[in-house]
């Protein structure tokens, strides 16, 4: 047992509150460590608004409105990017292949527009298997053509999420 004034700790108690003593110690150094920005009234609300709508502390809040602002950057410059006109000229071939599946609902074509999946799934890697499955049941009259175009459209968004979000 260790001599402290009056009282008496054992040496468990006594290294316990070493380490809380040095816990504080070192949260105060990093408390020293932090920079602030002055906001004007206005802004800081605006700020304060972002962070209760996202369920963040303030500091969190402003990291998460810069990373957004980074991707937003990024998607911006995708679209000067020769991957945007790839991704879509390979859906602009994919919608042809498809125009033609519904005009004709013939066996050949549904072979043509599967190879075309399966080569926009290798490329872009996305799921196709669902259209795939949609043109089978199309040309077999288990799906309208509402049903076709939804699926089409669906794929489209992800192809261009794959590009935009660079996840290639």
């Amino acid at each position: 047992m260790f001599n402290r004034g009056v009282e008496e700790m054992d040496a468990d108690t006594w290294v316990a509150n070493q380490v809380l003593l040095h816990e504080i110690e070192h949260a105060k150094a990093e408390a020293r460590k932090r920079r602030h920005i002055a906001l004007q009234p206005e802004d800081y609300e605006f700020l304060a608004k972002f962070a209760r709508e996202k369920g963040l502390q303030l500091t969190k809040a402003v990291i998460k409105a810069v990373n957004d602002s980074k991707k937003l950057d990024d998607i911006k410059a995708s679209f000067y990017d020769s991957r945007i006109d790839l991704a879509l000229w390979y859906f602009e071939k994919l919608c042809f292949s498809i125009q033609v599946l519904k005009q004709t609902k013939s066996s050949n074509q549904l072979e043509r527009t599967i190879k075309l999946l399966k080569q926009v799934e290798e490329r872009y890697n996305v799921e196709t298997t669902f259209m795939q499955d949609v043109c089978k049941a199309f040309i077999n009259n288990n799906a309208d053509i509402m049903t076709v175009n939804e699926a089409l459209k669906e794929l489209g968004k992800m192809i261009l999420r794959k590009v935009m979000l660079n996840e290639l």
